[in-house]
């Protein structure tokens, strides 16, 4: 045996052996296991993203059903006030924003950010 061929051997027998694969190469590896994992990408996506978003597109709508005169809300824009009139034929809503001046101004109804609180439609009484 040459020195050529020992060194051979050599390098055969200290080279590493073929490391089993893992589990996620296990998975990744076979058809069924990509199917698998965007199965589980897909329902994450669902859980975290599009559900809380319907839960709050439907809270919005209702709200937005629900208004009436004398409940104070907040425009998306930021402006504050009193709802007067919310017509149900229309898509509009009449908000009074100065109580000094009776100012009022109409907005759409999907302008509508958040309802606050409700007016009291009388004075108040004290005991």
């Amino acid at each position: 045996m040459n020195i050529g061929q020992f060194a051979i051997a050599l390098w055969a027998e200290a080279a590493p052996k073929a490391a089993q694969p893992g589990l996620l190469e296990t998975l990744l590896g076979s058809g069924s296991g990509m199917i698998i994992m965007f199965a589980f990408l897909g329902l994450m996506f669902w859980l975290v993203i599009i559900k809380p978003e319907k839960k709050k597109q439907t809270h919005h709508r209702q709200m937005l059903e629900a208004l009436k005169p004398n409940d104070r809300i907040k425009t998306v824009g930021g402006i504050f006030g009193t709802v007067v009139q919310v017509p149900k034929e229309s898509n509009e809503v009449v908000v009074r924003i100065d109580e000094a001046t009776n100012t009022k101004m109409r907005i759409s109804r999907s302008a509508v950010a958040d309802v606050l609180a409700q007016e009291n439609a009388g004075p108040a009484v004290d005991s």
